[in-house]
């Protein structure tokens, strides 16, 4: 009993402080009262998920019927195959081009196909969980402990909860490009209301944007539905950086300013997406369970184009044309549209977000470069996490790679 309350305290002790850490439970009353009960409680979150992963492994253990490693390839596959033929119905549902028998034949379909999901959910999750812990082990990140036994420990311990893709709404400064805050939204918001929200943040001199999200690193990470077992792995892996980041100077630093934000997303996207590919690798040997989908094939470069816009936007706002600017991004956004690329709506509020992301084509921070230099001078992935662990600020990153 006391190995049971340790391992409960332990993983109530890592969600305070990956929660708190992470700025999740900043308490901003005016955005927390314009997304109003739109805005996400974390606090039932927590509640109704935190003890999931250790609950099934515990049942697991009891009843004997733990998948073998030569299952789990199958159990991957058919749950990909099942969420890529869950979105194909939602989106033609949503299209409404069938009605009547037809259209209860679609939902019907559905609901039986989202019912073998939540079956296989669990056992996928602690699938993916297992992989990433195994590569992370290999790496040298993790250490031996002795309770009821000795064995390795990754820590924080990876754990993962598949979800619908959440929301966040953005602020803003109208003025200049510069993150003021988010809040985090539920999954279910409308359209119409996520305009409600924009039009409230715009009111008050801000630029809004309410839009959907990758993963959360709460704890569980809220790893968005997939098709894409590379981006199941890589979303997955990202989210644990952050988790592992919180224990540390670089995480504990995430909101002191907007560089150390930059800093803190760009190396989670740098580890995360090696960490996914070398499970990728190591678990599937590259085979293809799910596709990622194709982008348009026209020729159009995207990063290019989207990287001129923010600097040509950039350019407007110091010279003070705000309205211009404005003008000019809603223009932008009609072109890639005509080129494939359809963002629903392109504001200070967008490039201030995805700016975040050095390695974005939204961002003009050269702390992607910086961080992909400081990569190539590692040693191994574990020197590089490691090392750029104790940042405590960018004069920190810049004495390290030597600028």
């Amino acid at each position: 009993m006391r190995c049971v309350v340790g391992k409960v305290a332990l993983i109530v002790a890592i969600a305070l402080v990956v929660v708190i850490g992470s700025g999740l439970a900043r308490d901003e009353d005016e955005w927390q009262r314009i997304a109003g009960a739109h805005a996400f409680n974390l606090v039932q979150w927590e509640y109704e998920n935190l003890l999931d992963k250790w609950r099934y492994k515990a049942m697991c253990a009891l009843n004997g019927d733990c998948i073998s490693s030569i299952e789990y390839r199958d159990l991957v596959s058919r749950y990909l195959e099942l969420e890529q033929r869950i979105f194909g119905l939602e989106a033609e549902i949503d299209r409404g081009g069938t009605s009547g028998s037809g259209n209860t034949a679609l939902e019907a379909e559905l609901a039986s196909l989202k019912s073998e999901t939540g079956r296989l959910r669990p056992v996928v999750e602690e699938v993916i969980e297992s992989q990433i812990s195994s590569v992370l082990a290999g790496l040298g990140l993790s250490f031996r402990i002795r309770l009821g036994g000795d064995f390795d420990l990754v820590f924080p311990p990876v754990d993962i909860a598949f979800s619908q893709r959440p929301n966040v709404l953005i602020i803003s400064l109208r003025e200049r490009i510069e993150l003021v805050n988010t809040v985090l939204l539920k999954p279910d918001v409308l359209p119409e209301d996520r305009i409600s929200m924009e039009e409230q943040v715009d009111g008050l001199g801000f630029s809004g944007l309410a839009t959907t999200i990758g993963g959360v690193a709460t704890y569980p990470s809220i790893v968005p539905r997939a098709v894409s077992l590379e981006t199941l792995l890589s979303t997955a892996a990202h989210e644990w950086v952050h988790q592992y980041l919180a224990f540390h100077p670089l995480g504990r630093n995430y909101w002191t300013s907007y560089e150390m934000r930059v800093i803190n997303e760009t190396v989670a996207d740098i580890a995360g997406d090696e960490l996914g590919r070398l499970v990728y690798s190591l678990f599937y040997d590259g085979e293809d369970l799910a596709g990622a989908g194709e982008l348009p094939g026209n020729g159009f470069d995207f990063r290019k184009a989207m990287r001129e816009i923010r600097l040509a936007v950039d350019d407007y706002l110091a010279s003070g044309e705000i309205e211009l600017a404005e003008l000019f991004m809603e223009e932008q956004r009609l072109y890639l549209a005509e080129n494939g690329y359809y963002i629903r709506k392109l504001n200070q509020a967008f490039f201030a977000f995805h700016g975040a992301y050095g390695e974005s084509p939204a961002s003009v921070s050269p702390v992607g470069e910086q961080l992909r230099k400081l990569r190539e001078q590692s040693s191994d992935f574990r020197e590089f996490v490691t090392s750029v662990s104790g940042i405590s600020s960018y004069d920190d990153l810049l004495k390290i790679v030597g600028e």
